[in-house]
């Protein structure tokens, strides 16, 4: 799997998965449709989130998770390298 190869764990990768299905959803629908246990998901989410591919937002008091459409994620990559680069070079 090509989310495996970039770096994310098998409970990120269901969860990032479960998000691109819902589009949106809070904790009680992403446990469901990734099928992880309840206490690992904000875990799971909290490492999503920094490592670009979640984002989260306040909406009637609940926290929505939202994932980084698959198109984006390439851009993350982008900007690593391109952070590499000058070390790189020096070489």
């Amino acid at each position: 799997d090509l989310l495996k190869a970039i770096g994310l764990t098998d409970y990120e990768v269901k969860v990032y998965k479960a998000l691109l299905k819902l589009g949106k959803g809070t904790k009680t629908p992403i446990v469901r449709e990734a099928k992880i246990l309840s206490s690992k998901v904000y875990e799971v989410l909290d490492k999503l989130i920094a490592k670009g591919f979640v984002s989260s937002y306040i909406e009637n008091k609940v926290t929505q998770y939202v994932p980084v459409h698959p198109d984006n994620i390439k851009s993350i990559f982008d900007d690593k390298i391109t952070a590499f680069s000058p070390l790189i070079s020096k070489q």
